[in-house]
């Protein structure tokens, strides 16, 4: 894939529509905070769209209509743009995920954005191998017993609307645990425990491979237009690391830390 992946490529096999994710300041899946109101949890807006124009769009840097991030998951590779699907298996790598987690990948998703878009400290319920095709991603990994220190709260859930004049916030009727901390500032909200944290900072260059743990938390941004595939593979639930992790958030009075678990996060 690296080697065919070029935009006049993929402009040219990718003839219909794409799930493209859409934010007015490229932070999906975050906390918002609004003035004289409680912060809320804020989903992107999902649209439909050509995928030639959403990397026109992207180029281009149209603020008018936000941020573009194509990053729909489970399983956008396969269910959105399956004729990419040949160029993106067989690799040796994804032979010994398969050996390693005894079983093919649950969901295999397509990420493409810019440096303006961010994915917010969040955990996954998957084993993640994530391969970048072209560009470099930038990852900030935390271990999950760092939920002690993440302060986690509950916030209410909302999504982005289009309005006339470009975004609004809709609040919806549940509650979602999320962490607002942003590991390359920490200073910016308060977070007295972070510097309790032990945050690993990664590069993932063009042909390389990440594997992220399951429940490791991760905070995600690319310094460029970047494309990547990642996979993704049941955890086991009966695993050490998984007991682990409920007994620290028991601890830390956090409670039952399943929520979210088929999609948590707009990812990476």
């Amino acid at each position: 894939a690296h080697r065919k992946w070029s935009d006049e490529y993929l402009s040219s096999v990718l003839q219909g529509s794409v799930s493209v994710n859409f934010t007015p300041n490229g932070l999906g899946d975050a906390v918002v905070r609004r003035e004289g109101k409680d912060p809320v949890f804020v989903k992107p807006l999902e649209e439909e769209i050509k995928f030639s124009d959403f990397l026109a769009m992207m180029y281009r840097k149209d603020g008018d209509r936000g941020v573009p991030y194509l990053s729909k998951q489970n399983d956008s590779l396969r269910q959105e743009t399956p004729v990419l699907l040949e160029d993106a298996t067989g690799s040796r790598m994804e032979t010994f995920a398969e050996d390693v987690f005894g079983c093919a990948p649950e969901a295999i998703n397509l990420w493409i954005g810019d440096e303006r878009a961010v994915s917010s400290v969040h955990k996954d319920f998957y084993e993640n191998f994530y391969t970048v095709v072209r560009g470099v991603k930038r990852f900030v990994l935390l271990p999950p017993t760092d939920v002690s220190w993440l302060e986690e709260k509950q916030f209410r859930s909302a999504r982005y609307v289009r309005t006339a004049d470009g975004f609004a916030v809709e609040e919806e009727d549940d509650v979602v645990p999320w962490i607002e901390v942003d590991p390359a500032a920490p200073e910016q909200i308060a977070a007295p425990h972070f510097e309790r944290c032990s945050p690993v900072f990664v590069e993932v260059r063009e042909g390389e491979t990440l594997f992220v743990p399951a429940l490791w938390y991760h905070r995600v941004t690319q310094s460029e237009v970047t494309i990547a595939v990642n996979r993704w593979y049941d955890m086991d639930f009966q695993s050490p690391v998984f007991f682990l992790y409920q007994l620290v958030r028991d601890l830390a009075g956090l409670g039952d830390g399943e929520a979210g678990r088929d999609s948590d996060g707009e990812g990476s």
